[in-house]
């Protein structure tokens, strides 16, 4: 292998090789393999990145335990004549709870693995940014953490707006396996630097099984030349075995929750999977779920297409109402507007005017809790009075 192929030896390489630094041999002669870094080569790796600076650490899969726990926040409040409390949430947080093993099969993985756990403590600190000649701190220590499929953040799969398709469904199951190819399709599949999950480590534990049944791997003193038996360093040891155990907070980097036509905004959340698709499907079958698609494009568009009609009603009421109400005779007109809606003998200016009035009126009360879909039914709730005052006159 020439130095351009050789795979990168950085701290943060994807490549694993337990004879990375240096080529143990077996008793027989033969040069010791390591099962476990064809597995780790394959992807079943954990991996954890330093957001401020983008830097790397990957870990094999020896997963002692992993546990998530969702916690939403509920503000309870206790009425007076009711048994049970009045409960208003407020927020749901995730909670990642990992125990992962570091086993070494040679002096040299023995020596990256306490490199990389060096490096994953440095993690742990900030950012520092020199103003004068004071420190202050520039940047938390955010991390991304990714733990093959079911750590990992769903963001490829998560779209805001409605003219991008909507929100858009996981990874669907297929028997014979998924190779995307990039020079035709986005990976969309592939784990980057950005996939991981987004959040704070709240503790760290360090085990590095010094008395244990895995013991270290011991490193010979150096003795100063010309004087036998003197040390010039100390002995070293490299632990065969380190535990490590955290706790990761996840920050949520998009809204989570349900919509008015009973959809999650995130199909794909938290674990990548889109069940409805997956297995064998049948022409019938195919062209069910590619009419469903059609329909839920159709029907964010058609309440995209609402929402943009009735802001421009209620902006135009409310501008009807500052022109016609504003001024020193604005409440004549207003009393005058009334009396020609009680008649059922309003023009199209004065109902969206006294529908503007109403609706500012509301919106002062209410705050932010009205918007332009009430003051368009306020318009059309004015405009079907007039018309139903009109039909009494006739009569």
């Amino acid at each position: 292998m020439s130095a351009e192929d050789e795979p990168s030896r950085k701290i943060g390489s994807r490549w694993f090789n337990a004879n990375k630094l240096d080529r143990s041999k077996n008793r027989d002669g033969s040069f010791y393999v390591d099962g476990s870094d064809t597995m780790a080569n394959k992807g079943f790796v954990i991996d954890i990145t330093h957001v401020p600076s983008g830097r790397q650490l990957f870990f094999k899969a020896f997963i002692e335990s992993y546990t998530e726990t969702y916690s939403p926040d509920w503000a309870e409040e206790t009425v007076y004549g009711r048994m049970d409390p009045i409960y208003q949430f407020k927020n749901t947080t995730r909670t990642l709870t990992l125990a992962l093993k570091v086993p070494a099969a040679s002096t040299s993985e023995a020596y990256e693995n306490l490199a990389k756990i060096q490096a994953l403590t440095q993690f742990l600190y900030p950012n520092y940014l020199e103003v004068g000649s004071a420190t202050t701190i520039a940047q938390s220590p955010i991390l991304r953490l990714g733990v093959m499929n079911i750590g990992r953040s769903q963001n490829q799969y998560y779209h805001s707006e409605p003219t991008t398709g909507g929100m858009s469904e996981g990874s669907a199951y297929h028997r014979e396996g998924r190779r995307v190819d990039e020079t035709t399709a986005p990976d969309k599949y592939a784990r980057g630097p950005n996939s991981g999950l987004l959040g704070v480590l709240t503790s760290l534990t360090i085990n590095h099984n010094l008395a244990g049944d895995a013991g270290v791997i011991e490193q010979s003193a150096i003795l100063k030349s010309g004087r036998s038996g003197i040390p010039r360093t100390g002995g070293s040891i490299l632990p065969k075995l380190i535990e490590i155990n955290f706790d990761f907070k996840v920050i949520h980097e998009h809204h989570l929750g349900w919509n008015q036509e009973g959809e999650f905004s995130n199909e794909a959340f938290p674990y990548g999977l889109d069940f409805e698709n997956s297995g064998p499907k049948n022409a019938a079958r195919l062209s069910f779920l590619e009419m469903k698609s059609m329909a839920q494009v159709t029907r964010r568009r058609q309440r995209q297409m609402e929402e943009e009609e009735n802001r421009e009603i209620a902006e135009q009421a409310l501008a009807n109402a500052e022109a016609r109400y504003g001024g020193i005779f604005g409440e004549r007109r207003r009393k005058r507007d009334a009396r020609a809606l009680w008649r059922g003998e309003a023009s199209e200016e004065q109902v969206s005017a006294y529908a503007g009035a109403l609706s500012s009126q509301h919106r002062s009360f209410l705050g932010d809790h009205s918007d332009a879909e009430d003051a368009a039914k306020t318009v059309e709730w004015i405009s079907d009075i007039n018309e139903y005052r009109a039909t009494q006159q006739d009569d």
